[in-house]
């Protein structure tokens, strides 16, 4: 809606171009073996074994491994 759109664009948020992907873009599940492989070696490594609390995210792009979350 015209409304909306001028709202977001005061926001700073411009709408997507012509043929731009809309939404969050879905990984292969090759591509999310690939990034989870190294977060569960790190996790290995750190605690001694593979067994994660139900809620822990492992970031290994970041420092704050080992943070429990809401996942």
């Amino acid at each position: 809606m015209p409304a909306q759109r001028c709202l977001l664009e005061t926001l700073g948020i411009q709408p997507a171009a012509e043929g731009e992907a809309v939404g969050p873009v879905r990984q292969s599940q090759d591509e999310q073996w690939a990034a989870n492989v190294p977060a569960a070696h790190r996790f290995h490594a750190r605690e001694g074994h593979l067994r994660p609390a139900c809620k822990h995210v492992e970031n290994v792009d970041g420092a704050q491994a080992g943070q429990e979350g809401s996942a």
